[in-house]
Order: structure tokens, then C-alpha cells, then sequence
């Protein structure tokens, strides 16, 4: 919940509202008077974002919003939404997405119930409608038309944020599991001396280590303001993949132990699988051209 708040849920507005908006709504934000969601994902438009059909038609001084958004995290409790919608349909995702901050309590916006699923139920998600929900002209976020770009940059610092959690994970079971190889005695010695549970050890460290510089490096372009979509996409990839095999050894190197409660479930937080198709399924993240990267499903 804190992630999807402070990151992609407010990323909108920090950087790339105008001032009046920042004002209105990011002290709340920023001091959880306020909750923040991030609302790009629809039934028919998942990793293809420029398949949005929420529009937004202008009327006088407001907007009014129609569609439906799904899997967006914090919905169940959030106070305010940033939402994609079409403002130009001939233009698509060239000039004709537009993003909005949308509060709860507008008239025509409604929530559904929290979604069931297999894993992360500390992370809520469920379905957001949108009947005629008229949304102030000054609640734009960034330029009329410029949503799929402002999308995309925020994803990218959703995705890099995401990688990062995937190394802490990773950080934790490494340091777990060496604590029990080397504690866990079978045959007379710790099972750490048994060179298949070195092998897997060194593979964990090595993998994390490789997916810790692909992630610090999405991270450094974006503090030096450099685009940085494609970099930040591979991050997630990797990390989240490196995360999910390096539960696995960690369960293996733990045996039986390893299916415990509380042995390694700290640091598998939620089910890793599930971690890989947050912010957009992770073979579609970064398999777009070297200078674009298309995916832009939310479920953070």
C-alpha cells in the first residue's frame, strides 16, 4: 500500500502537475491524511496501453470521465486517483491520452469490491468505474494529451522501485540461507560444505548482484534526469526474475524447514511470482525496440 501511495500514486503529481496542484493535494498525500492510486489498467487495455477506451470529453470548465480501470492497487481505500484517459481518439497514445487526479468523492465515480487473489492481500486492488464523472479542467496533470508519455515516466520509477525491493528480498534470503548451511549439520558437517549448496549460494549472490547494477543504474539516470523507460523496465525484469530464483534455492537449501512460517517468510514477502507481473507482465516490460518500451499495465 505505501509503495503504490508515495510512488506511482503521487509520482504524477510531483513531477509534472502544476503548482496549484501540488499545493491542493500533496501535503495530505505526503502526510497519509490522503491515500494515492495510480489508475491505467483496463480490461481490454493490460500491457497495450494505447488501447485505452476510459474516455474524457470536455465540457465547459470540467471534464467527464467514462470507462472502467481494474487491478488498481489502493483502490478500496484511496482518496485520490491518477487516471488515463482517451481525450482524442484519432491520436491515440500520440497526443490524445490525457491523465487526471480524480478525488473519491466526485460524483460518477464508483469502487467495486477488493479482488481476490492468490497472493499479496496486503497489496488491495479492485475495480474503479467511471459514469460521467465530471473531473475540474484544472485537474489535469501535465498537458492535455502528453498521459501515455506521463504514464510511461512514471511506471519507469514504479519499475526501478520494484527491482529494488526484489534485491532487499534477495539480500535477506542469501543471508538466511548461508546462516542455516552453515548451522544445518547432515552426514556429520554443515550441509554448507556440500559443494551443491555452494553452487546455489553463489548463484544467488551473483544473480543479485547483477540485477542490484542494472537497478542502481535505472535509478542513476532517473536522478540525473535522463529518460530512462527502457533502463528502469529492464530492472524490473531482471530483478523480479532473480528474486523469484532465489526463493526458490533458498526454500531448497532450508528443505523442509523452508515450507515453515516463519522461517523465510519475511523475506518472501507475497508470492514471488506474482511480484513479476506488478507494473506490467515482466516479458513485456523491456522486449519493445531499444529506444521505446511499449508496456505499460499497472498492478502496484
Amino acid at each position: 500500500m505505501i509503495g503504490a501511495h508515495t510512488g506511482i500514486g503521487s509520482m504524477g503529481l510531483v513531477r509534472l502537475a502544476d503548482e496549484h496542484l501540488k499545493q491542493k493535494y500533496l501535503p495530505d498525500i505526503a502526510s497519509g491524511e490522503k491515500i494515492a492510486c495510480f489508475a491505467l489498467s483496463e480490461p481490454g487495455a493490460g500491457s497495450d496501453a494505447t488501447n485505452l477506451s476510459t474516455t474524457a470529453e470536455k465540457h465547459g470548465d470540467h471534464w467527464v470521465l467514462n470507462g472502467t480501470k481494474h487491478f488498481i492497487t489502493n483502490a478500496p481505500f484511496a482518496d485520490v486517483f491518477t487516471v488515463f484517459a482517451l481525450t482524442d481518439r484519432e491520436k491515440g497514445a500520440k497526443g490524445g491520452i490525457t491523465a487526471f487526479l480524480v478525488e473519491r468523492n466526485f460524483p460518477g465515480i464508483h469502487v467495486g469490491k477488493p479482488d481476490k487473489k492468490m497472493g499479496l492481500r496486503g497489496s488491495k486492488t479492485a475495480q474503479v468505474v467511471f459514469e460521467n464523472c465530471e473531473v475540474p479542467a484544472e485537474n489535469v496533470i501535465g498537458e492535455v494529451g502528453m498521459g501515455y508519455v506521463s504514464a510511461l515516466t512514471i511506471l519507469g520509477e514504479g519499475r526501478v522501485c520494484l527491482g529494488a525491493r526484489s534485491i532487499g528480498s534477495c539480500d535477506k534470503l542469501i543471508e538466511l540461507s548461508t546462516e542455516y548451511a552453515l548451522e544445518r549439520k547432515q552426514f556429520g558437517k554443515p550441509i554448507g560444505d556440500q559443494q551443491a549448496v555452494q553452487f546455489m549460494l553463489a548463484d544467488m549472490k551473483t544473480e543479485t548482484e547483477a540485477a542490484r547494477a542494472l537497478t542502481y543504474r535505472g535509478a542513476w539516470m532517473l536522478d540525473q534526469g535522463e529518460k530512462a523507460i527502457q533502463e528502469c523496465a529492464m530492472a524490473k525484469l531482471y530483478a523480479t526474475d532473480v528474486y523469484n530464483r532465489v526463493a526458490d534455492k533458498a526454500v531448497q537449501i532450508h528443505g523442509g524447514w523452508g515450507t515453515w512460517p516463519n522461517t523465510l517468510q519475511n523475506a518472501i514477502t507475497g508470492m514471488p511470482a506474482l511480484r513479476k507481473s506488478m507494473k506490467g507482465p515482466m516479458k513485456f516490460n523491456a522486449s519493445s525496440s531499444p529506444n521505446k518500451c511499449s508496456n505499460s499495465r499497472q498492478r502496484s
